[in-house]
């Protein structure tokens, strides 16, 4: 019979995509000493203390279906305090009947060990959480209420490494993020992991491309602080513009204008949004006049297509956005470095 338990600290270190440990044990062993006379048992049960260090190897990997794939060997064992039984005054060594006994443990030894691991780590619960958790979207900044939104849709990894005390197991996350202006925008939490991807190597530095989100509001309301109120002077014509507002038909941006003066009414001017690269700046290029607007005012006021109207609205309308863009890789540089510290991202630098 054989019992062992830990004595001292178990020593572990990482190889490549093994983990390698040293476990020391302290050893009982119970031994029947046979002596038999004329065919009666004179033996005697004798128990003894030893010590022996086991050096264990674990080779890791992982599935597409997030489980975690453990192989658990025995390399080495070795005797610190070699088992003896002390017969009629004579020392009897037992490494040869514990060696046995250790061998035909093995197995069961290290399926215990890799069961251990399958119950203890799991892969999908741990990552799961913060997978729900990038979804839900940040407030960048409360002053201009721009707020980011991430929608995961891809993990991939690559083996464990490590080599001594430190492991690498790099996880990267492929997602499309989105920029808004305005109220919390709106999101469905997918909690659902997709199969893992499994890669060779991960890149070390990624490139973020992110859409920005501009609400009707928000336009609305520059636009109104830039021509509510405006008068327009043409010769001996004049228009005062009471309200604008602006709402998008198909690819078209169209701005209802309330007028008084010499046109009193609605003028419905229609263009196509476009970013400026090169002054960073949201304006309506093609902009004119609706098909029913200019049908009506080629039968009343033909002076307004001379007037410089279109022009100025063009003008008003442009809203410099590089700032805003600025300002938001700023915001995201530090989520993703405030994200770093948490555990959510391993990566910090925007490109």
């Amino acid at each position: 019979m054989m019992n062992a338990w830990t004595i001292d600290s178990i020593h572990v270190r990482f190889d490549k995509n093994s983990l390698l440990y040293r476990v020391p044990l302290k050893v009982w062993i119970m031994k029947k000493i046979g002596v038999s006379v004329f065919g009666v048992d004179l033996g005697t049960v004798k128990d003894v203390n030893a010590e022996i260090v086991l050096n264990f190897r674990t080779s890791i990997s992982v599935s597409r279906d997030w489980t975690l794939s453990t192989q658990t060997t025995i390399d080495s064992y070795e005797w610190v305090v070699q088992p003896m039984i002390e017969v009629s005054g004579i020392n009897i060594p037992l490494s040869f009947t514990a060696d046995i006994l250790v061998n035909a443990n093995k197995e069961t030894i290290c399926r215990q060990i890799d069961k251990g691991f399958r119950e203890n780590i799991d892969l999908r619960k741990m990552m799961t959480q913060d997978w729900i958790d990038l979804q839900k979207p940040v407030l960048l900044s409360p002053e201009n209420s721009l707020w980011l939104k991430i929608t995961p849709v891809e993990i991939s990894t690559t083996p464990f490494l490590g080599e001594n005390a430190f492991i690498n197991h790099p996880i990267g996350i492929r997602s499309l993020f989105e920029l808004s202006l305005g109220g919390e925008p709106g999101y469905t939490i997918n909690a659902q992991l997709p199969p893992l991807q499994l890669a060779s190597l991960l890149p070390d530095q990624f490139t973020i491309n992110f859409s920005m989100k501009v609400p009707f509001s928000l336009i609305n309301e520059m636009a109104e602080k830039q021509l509510t109120g405006y008068e327009f002077k043409y010769g001996k014509y004049m228009i005062r513009i009471k309200d604008i507002y602006l709402y998008g038909s198909g690819d078209k941006l169209i701005a209802a204008i309330g007028t008084e003066g010499s046109i009193q009414g609605t003028i419905y001017l229609a263009g196509e949004p476009e970013f400026d690269k090169s002054t960073q700046s949201l304006k309506l290029v093609n902009l004119d006049f609706d098909l029913n607007t200019k049908n009506v005012l080629i039968r009343s006021a033909t002076w307004i297509f001379h007037s410089g109207l279109i022009q100025l609205v063009r003008s008003k309308l442009s809203y410099t956005v590089g700032d805003k863009l600025s300002e938001a890789r700023t915001r995201m540089q530090s989520y993703l470095e405030k994200s770093q510290t948490i555990g959510l991202l391993d990566r910090k630098s925007v490109v």
